[in-house]
């Protein structure tokens, strides 16, 4: 396959920025990134990664990651909903 050369000034010079909206959800008693579909395996399962924000998940099987962008709703004892 022969590979194309770049003519100057024919790149892309500007970009369009979407957002997407996703739910994800868990058992009441278990938020942890294992159940999440964006909790991805790497090398043969012997670390797992976040692919919404790329950061290794050493805890995976614990507890969400620290940096996990997923809003997570928890429901305090009185019944109402708060983020966490």
């Amino acid at each position: 396959m022969a590979m194309r050369k770049r003519t100057p000034g024919r790149g892309c010079t500007e970009y369009i920025t979407c957002d997407v909206t996703v739910q994800v959800s868990f058992p009441k008693d278990m938020v942890i990134c294992d159940i999440c579909p964006f909790c991805k395996p790497e090398y043969y399962g012997s670390r797992y990664r976040c692919e919404l924000n790329s950061k290794i998940l050493p805890h995976h099987s614990e507890d969400i990651g620290l940096d996990c962008p997923l809003p997570i709703k928890m429901e305090p004892e009185n019944g109402q909903e708060q983020e966490d």
